[in-house]
């Protein structure tokens, strides 16, 4: 690196900041460890100068993700490393009953406001109409969804009217 001229107070050296520029296209991994995709955009704050949060893309098909910056652990070189799986992650995932039993997909997630705290799912199957699952009444999130054992579910298929 360059030998710079240094105009500082209480910031920092240089070899201890990162370079955002070098922080674009880095990948981004979730807290269990899963790649989500890769830094697009860095947002920061117009007048208070500090990191607002970042834009993940995710590939051509999928809806790119802003994460803010209290979701986010650590920044590096690497990675940048979340505190949290963003559920938005869990369309198209199996939901399974407490047997093992195919329940369906999910189709959509419902979150309260714009955090990261789920409220419910909605999940939807082929020959079933779509219904929704409250945060309750899931046991575990992973490659696929399970279900408590007190929950069980309506076969309720489209052709029959509705209640």
């Amino acid at each position: 690196m360059k030998d710079h001229h240094r105009i500082t107070k209480r910031e920092n050296a240089l070899e201890d900041t990162l370079n955002l520029k070098d922080s674009l296209n880095i990948r981004v991994i979730s807290k269990s460890g899963q790649v989500i995709g890769k830094v697009s955009q860095i947002r920061i704050h117009p007048t208070k100068m500090f990191l607002e949060g970042i834009i993940i893309s995710r590939g051509i098909f999928k809806k790119p993700i802003y994460i803010g910056v209290s979701y986010i652990r650590r920044l590096s070189h690497e990675s940048f490393i979340l505190k949290v799986d963003p559920f938005v992650l869990l369309k198209g995932k199996k939901v399974l009953d407490s047997h093992g039993r195919n329940v369906g997909r999910v189709k959509d997630v419902v979150r309260k406001e714009h955090s990261n705290d789920l409220k419910e799912i909605l999940v939807g199957s082929s020959f079933r109409k779509n219904f929704s699952i409250n945060i309750s009444n899931i046991k575990s999130f992973g490659e696929s969804i399970m279900l408590k054992p007190n929950y069980h579910v309506k076969k309720k298929y489209f052709w029959e009217k509705s209640e």
